[in-house]
Parts: C-alpha cells; sequence; structure tokens
C-alpha cells in the first residue's frame, strides 16, 4: 500500500484553471457592456477583477461628464456671503434717483412739504391730502357714505351746506364767496327801485363804488347772488315744470339772465318766442297765484330789481 501522508497534495496548475474558464465562456454567449455610450467587448483583466466585466468607474466617471457637460439644468453652486459683504452688496445695490420720488404740498391744514407716494388724491376737488390730516382734520361725511375734504374751503363749504335754513345757508355761501351781504344804498331820487350798475364792475363780484360827478350822488352797488328759477307752463298739461335753476349776479339783466338759462337747460325753442309769454311772481313765491306779465322795458333792468328774499321765479308760457 502506498503512504499518501508522504506525499505532497495535488494542487491544479494556471493553465488548467485558464482552461476550464474557456470552456465554459465558449458555451456561453459572449457579454458586452456599455461604458461610454458605445458597446465595447469585455477584457480579460475586466472579468478577472469583477468577474461580470463591467467596469464601474469607468462608467460613472463617463456618465458624470456627460452630464455635467449637457445636461440643461446646469448652475453654479451657491456661494455663502458673510454678514459683512452682504452690506457691501445692499449698499452697492441700484437705488431710485432723487428725481422720481417727488415732493407735493399738502392742501390740508398742516401745508407741509410731503412725499407725493403719502398724499391721498380727494374726489371731485382733486386736493391732495397727507395722512396726517385725514386722522386730525375735521371734515364732513358726504351723502354717498364717503368722508369729505379737509381742506379748509372745503370743509366751511359742506358745513354750509348743511345748515337747513335756506337764507343762512345762502347769506354763508356769499360770505364763502367773498360777496358781500350789504344792501346797496338807494338814491335819493323819485325811483327809489332803480339801482346804478356801473359797467366797468361787471366781470368782478367784489364791491365797488362808482365815481360819478359832484351833482349826481354817488352810490355803492354791492353784487350778490340771486337764485333764479325757470319754469314752463302748459295749458294742456295744465301744469308747470322747473326747466332749470341757477344763482346769477345781482347785476345781471333779465334778457341776459335768461338767456344763460336756456343755454343751460338745453331748450328746445328760442328766448326770442319765450319772451313774448313770460311771467313773474308777485310774491317771489313759485306757487303764488298773482303773476306780473314782463314786459318789453323788464328785459333790461337787473334781476335784482324783480328778486324778492334773494330769489326770482319766472314762468313761460309755452302752449301752443
Amino acid at each position: 500500500e502506498e503512504d499518501y501522508r508522504d506525499k505532497e497534495p495535488m494542487v491544479p496548475s494556471e493553465g488548467s484553471v485558464n482552461d476550464q474558464k474557456t470552456r465554459s465562456t465558449k458555451k456561453t454567449r459572449k457579454n458586452v457592456y456599455p461604458t461610454t455610450g458605445t458597446l465595447t467587448r469585455r477584457t480579460k483583466k475586466d472579468s478577472k477583477v469583477y468577474g461580470t466585466g463591467f467596469n464601474y468607474e469607468k462608467a460613472f466617471r463617463d456618465c458624470a461628464k456627460v452630464c455635467s457637460t449637457k445636461s440643461p439644468c446646469k448652475s453654479p453652486a451657491p456661494r455663502s456671503y458673510t454678514d459683512s459683504q452682504l452690506e457691501d452688496l445692499k449698499k452697492k445695490a441700484p437705488r431710485p434717483s432723487n428725481s422720481v420720488l417727488k415732493n407735493g404740498r399738502c392742501d390740508g391744514p398742516c401745508k407741509k412739504m410731503r412725499p407725493i407716494q403719502e398724499l391721498h388724491l380727494i374726489g371731485l376737488c382733486e386736493h391732495a391730502i397727507c395722512g396726517q390730516c385725514m386722522e386730525d382734520a375735521p371734515y364732513i361725511d358726504n351723502n354717498a357714505g364717503g368722508s369729505g375734504c379737509p381742506n379748509q374751503k372745503c370743509y366751511e363749504t359742506d358745513v354750509a351746506a348743511t345748515c337747513t335754513d335756506p337764507e343762512r345757508r345762502h347769506r354763508k355761501f356769499q360770505r364763502l364767496l367773498g360777496i358781500s351781504q350789504k344792501k346797496p344804498q338807494r338814491t335819493s331820487q323819485a325811483d327809489s327801485t332803480s339801482f346804478s350798475t356801473p359797467r366797468s364792475s361787471r366781470s368782478t363780484d367784489n364791491c365797488e363804488c362808482s365815481n360819478q360827478s359832484s351833482r349826481s350822488s354817488s352810490a355803492c352797488t354791492c353784487a350778490r347772488l340771486i337764485l333764479m328759477k325757470a319754469y314752463l307752463y302748459d295749458a294742456s298739461m295744465k301744469k308747470k315744470r322747473l326747466l332749470h335753476s341757477v344763482e346769477l349776479p345781482s347785476y345781471h339783466t333779465l334778457e341776459k339772465a335768461c338767456a344763460y338759462v336756456f343755454k343751460e337747460a338745453g331748450a328746445e325753442f328760442s328766448l326770442r318766442k319765450a319772451k313774448k309769454c313770460a311771467f313773474i311772481a308777485k310774491n317771489g313765491s313759485s306757487s303764488a297765484r298773482d303773476w306780473l306779465r314782463v314786459e318789453r322795458n323788464f328785459w333790461e333792468k337787473p334781476i335784482d330789481f324783480f328778486a324778492k328774499k334773494e330769489s326770482l321765479n319766472i314762468v313761460f308760457d309755452i302752449t301752443k
């Protein structure tokens, strides 16, 4: 019997191992794998290292290279700034020029210059009011539910409009317009109803005295507002309707005042035809029963001659 303990163990040689591998690879299909976007054949070195023939390092390196060069969402790495660098960037940031930030004067009681961004534009009067005046200055609420204007003149006008007495309200408006409330002095002539109205003062509403000769007495005439209401009467309808109402200076003649009313109201008929049948209430009330027919010589007289209690009502009969 042979003693196997004295013999060295049999170790397969390298050639025999390679032969076994080549036999196994002949039976299977040759493996191919992508590395850089193309198909390459597996090398002997790769099969020794990984056993599958796939080179992971090359594959990931090539993918990272392609993504960094062709990716549309490539963005630089965010840069971190210190506090001092952020402050420097804020100082260097562009700012609007001083020409853009304009200042305007407040129309309220303060009358201060403020940036136009802080001023509020009020509706109809178009006054620019600052926020401080909107809170502190007095104003009157309007009928629409909004707030009035804190401007001094607008506030006084709103206060005058809230007066329930028509005569007091009319006097307040005259005071705001700078019209004297004193009645004109009458001359010592027989016709006490005539007034001296200088033509030079018709363009202004202020009180001006007419310098007459030493023989005639000097009279001072003061213009005041007369509330004129024009009515149209039709016998077929048996009632009159209001055409237009407006306040006019007292020195306007009756013809000029009626022409202005017809123009503002947009009347379809002419004043020339309406003058033939015009009537004025004797007591000044529109509901009066006694009416005075307007004669030809009445049209050149001022409306103050016919006014009663600072109002004048005239009716035009348009019955066909």
